[in-house]
């Protein structure tokens, strides 16, 4: 992906919020597990629709992974 487009309107991400939780997300849960998380349990969902096309749970789970190891060979730490 090389772009991503998010929304700013508040309502919305009341409402994104409001469905995270009603599922049983916290606010304590990271980026990196609620997308691992959704992988495991719609792994051919829809996550991300770029100009290539759809992405898949599980596609972007695996790009997401690709890209940790990178930067964890590279010698990233978490915190850094």
């Amino acid at each position: 992906m090389t772009r991503l487009a998010m929304t700013e309107e508040p309502s919305t991400w009341k409402e994104l919020r409001a469905d995270w939780r009603r599922l049983g997300y916290t606010t304590d849960e990271t980026l990196g597990y609620l997308l691992e998380h959704s992988a495991t349990r719609w792994p051919e969902r829809v996550a991300a629709i770029t100009a290539g096309g759809p992405t898949t749970y599980r596609e972007l789970q695996a790009r997401s992974s690709a890209v940790a190891r990178t930067l964890l060979d590279g010698g990233v730490r978490p915190g850094d």
